[in-house]
């Protein structure tokens, strides 16, 4: 079930599943009996059903609610009126419309046309206007910081605390070995291990990059790193974690802003900056990493320095409703320090 957006004119499957443990037994409100279909080119907003049938024979049904838009609004790539961007962001204001439809028919507030414009932000939030077949398209952008500096950009970072309880936004190349997502990332005994991802459009100038990482085993070989340009800059894990404990880890973490706290300090050019988490060693390590932050201190030779310090901690438990828990329950949901967990 969902209702979804879609450009008129494109090419739309539906799918319902997962099959496994189905007799595969569909039957969409077009005719069709398979578990996905595809509308090759989809004009009005309308709603497809389709029933489906379990082992046992019982009937479900799913609706998928498609509303058709004549055009979509995309900043840098991602379906959205409105972006929160460091100064000095590069933004690519983009009005998308159906293929056959002519570019050229859309004016932007400046007077120029195409389906594409390019701005840089402004110190103050600002709107730019993008007109087509008579209907006004509105882009908001918003600069973080209010003019002061150093300015936390840890938003722009995709799951930095993996509170997702896995790897969105992150990219893993080499062997884990065994891994584990619980509010953190657990990694052990892997071989050429990179862990990492990519910023783009960034003003050029000086960041700060921090996470926190533990070794329970082998030689402190793991490390931070980021990347713009040429240049590349690491930190290797120092904190011990005796017993390979990932839930204390974890919660030491959560408690500690401090605790296992890796930094490095890079000049980004070219707007670009790669970051994450590589273990060069094989099958003789045991990592686990959480809370990436990001820091943007200004233009080179211009930034601001940014006084360390720790987060208070919280260290104690409470339910959903805000009340206080002696400890952390046996099996639920808990928040402690700020951040939910599940057991």
């Amino acid at each position: 079930d969902g209702e979804f957006t879609v450009l008129s004119g494109s090419s739309v499957t539906l799918t319902a599943g997962a099959t496994t443990g189905w007799t595969n037994d569909y039957l969409w409100d077009n005719g069709q009996t398979t578990s996905a279909i595809t509308i090759p080119v989809l004009t009005s907003s309308r709603t497809y059903t389709c029933q489906y049938a379990n082992q046992s024979g019982a009937v479900s049904e799913a609706a998928f609610r498609l509303n058709v838009v004549p055009a979509m609004q995309l900043i840098n790539g991602a379906t959205t009126d409105t972006a929160t961007l460091l100064p000095g962001s590069k933004a690519t204001l983009q009005l998308a419309i159906p293929a056959q439809a002519d570019a050229s028919t859309i004016t932007w507030g400046d007077g120029t046309t195409g389906a594409t414009h390019t701005v840089s932000v402004a110190e103050a939030d600002m709107e730019v206007t993008a007109t087509y077949q008579g209907t006004p398209y509105h882009f908001h952008l918003r600069p973080m910081g209010g003019g002061q500096y150093p300015i936390d950009a840890t938003s722009l970072i995709v799951n930095p605390d993996f509170s997702t309880i896995d790897g969105t936004g992150w990219t893993m190349t080499g062997s884990w070995g065994n891994q584990r997502y619980n509010g953190a990332v657990e990694v052990w005994h892997s071989t050429n291990f990179h862990y990492t991802q990519t910023l783009s459009g960034l003003p050029d100038g000086q960041y700060t990059l921090t996470c926190q990482m533990a070794n329970g085993e082998g030689q402190n070989t793991g490390y931070v790193y980021a990347t713009s340009g040429d240049t590349t800059v690491t930190d290797v894990v120092s904190q011990s974690a005796v017993g390979s404990n990932f839930d204390a880890q974890r919660d030491r973490m959560a408690a500690n802003a401090g605790y296992g706290r890796l930094t490095v300090d890079i000049d980004v050019t070219g707007g670009t900056l790669t970051f994450g988490i590589r273990e060069p060693s094989a099958g003789t390590t045991w990592l686990v990493w959480d809370n990436f932050t990001l820091t943007y201190k200004g233009a080179t030779g211009t930034a601001v320095s940014e006084v360390a310090a720790d987060k208070p901690a919280d260290a104690h438990y409470y339910d959903l409703q805000g009340r206080r828990l002696s400890a952390a329950p046996q099996k639920g949901i808990y928040i402690f320090n700020g951040k939910k967990y599940v057991k």
